[in-house]
């Protein structure tokens, strides 16, 4: 089972899993820290066909005006090329069991650092990123799926 975890710099620690439950295959994110002093420990259960939804809906507020946003810093191997990069997504576990295994996205990392994705299958899709290390994020689900670069760094 995939698992996906984060800590914030305050050692709040975010985890998120797929789980079956009474309701169907859900993703839990389990929320592990402390409010004033005491401890937390939260669970929110989103299912599988809700997720692409609520991961847009956090990105959105986190680029509304007035928020405040955390961006991860770009890491040496991450800087933009002189000239666009091509890579694909290679998933070796379908961890939502809609995209499969194998080659699921083509994608190009462009020399301003954004990352374009075209998904492959029924429903294509196109998505833009301003950060590769977000679409990782994103979709790598924990190793689960990798970035295969076709073009030299």
């Amino acid at each position: 089972m995939s698992r996906f975890e984060f800590t914030d710099p305050d050692g709040d620690r975010l985890t998120v899993h797929p789980a079956d439950t009474d309701h169907g295959p859900v993703v839990v994110h389990r929320i592990h820290g402390q409010r004033n002093g005491e401890p937390l420990d939260l669970a929110v259960f989103v299912p599988l066909a809700m997720l692409e939804e609520v991961i847009a809906g956090q990105r959105s507020a986190a680029r509304a005006p007035g928020s405040v946003a955390f961006p991860a810093p770009r890491a040496a191997a991450e800087q933009p090329p002189d000239v666009p990069r091509r890579f694909h997504l290679l998933r070796h576990h379908d961890v939502s069991g809609v995209s499969g295994t194998g080659i699921v996205a083509h994608g190009v990392l462009w020399p301003d650092g954004t990352a374009s994705v075209r998904w492959t299958g029924e429903r294509p899709s196109t998505v833009t990123w301003d950060r590769i290390s977000d679409a990782e994020a994103v979709h790598g689900h924990g190793g689960a799926t990798e970035i295969v670069w076709l073009d030299p760094a």
